[in-house]
């Protein structure tokens, strides 16, 4: 059954009287799916850039 909202954007189903069960299912867009990899992708690379100018640094900090 195709989702409808109200005035305050919660979900409204209609129902029967009696006993009823409702399933709500959220499904991640693709708009989401994206995102998610994108900032994993970033976070990865600055992980690995920040070691790379860590390794970097490294002798200069050993002592002689």
């Amino acid at each position: 059954m195709p989702e409808k909202y109200n005035k305050n954007n919660a979900i409204v189903v209609p129902i029967e009287k009696g006993i009823s069960k409702i399933d709500v299912k959220y499904v991640k867009t693709p708009v989401q799916i994206i995102s998610f990899w994108i900032s994993v992708l970033a976070l990865l690379t600055l992980i690995v850039l920040k070691n790379k100018k860590l390794t970097k640094l490294l002798p200069l900090f050993k002592k002689h």
